[in-house]
């Protein structure tokens, strides 16, 4: 069960991050809900009845659905839960780089590393570009980071392969250099 102290702490990461949700069209949009998001999210007595909240005001918000993902895995480890909010949330927005991020998490979370290296394997791909352009910014390199090392964890530790490890441990230098 979410604790309000719990709630409170994701709403201001949600009012800070910067990151406009696909369905609002503008800041005033957003602003326009907020209030009535944090109000819903107090009153909540249970996921469940804020997972309805989210449905009916969030339907099509990439944001949302990233962060109810991100939640349910950080507070209650139902990490295929915590997998399908994220996947909904790249079906809105396709090079999101942040919820598959949070796949990658819960698939090693799981022991599913196969899955897992895949998933920090697209962040790989959705930034490789900008990589070789050199023009990432800072969050993007901090994903970009720790993609590159969680294969390499994996692919040591969970995969035995320490030759693929070897070579995104490479990768981490060189993406290490870009700060």
């Amino acid at each position: 069960v979410l604790n309000e102290e719990q709630l409170e702490a994701e709403y201001k990461l949600f009012l800070n991050s910067g990151d406009k949700p696909n369905y609002y069209k503008s800041d005033e949009e957003i602003r326009s809900v907020l209030p009535i998001l944090r109000e819903k999210m107090l009153e909540a007595k249970s996921l469940a009845e804020l997972n309805e909240f989210a449905d009916a005001y969030l339907v099509e918000c990439a944001y949302a659905h990233y962060k109810r993902g991100r939640i349910i895995r950080k507070y209650t480890n139902m990490y295929d839960l915590a997998i399908n909010y994220e996947k909904w949330a790249i079906r809105y927005k396709k090079d999101y780089f942040s919820a598959w991020y949070q796949i990658a998490v819960c698939y090693e979370s799981q022991g599913n590393y196969e899955e897992a290296v895949k998933a920090f394997e697209q962040i790989c791909l959705i930034l490789d570009k900008k990589f070789k352009d050199h023009l990432l910014s800072p969050i993007e390199i901090e994903y970009l980071y720790k993609a590159v090392v969680g294969v390499a964890r994996i692919e040591q530790d969970g995969l035995g392969n320490i030759y693929r490890a070897e070579a995104y441990r490479n990768l981490a230098k060189e993406v290490i250099k870009e700060v």
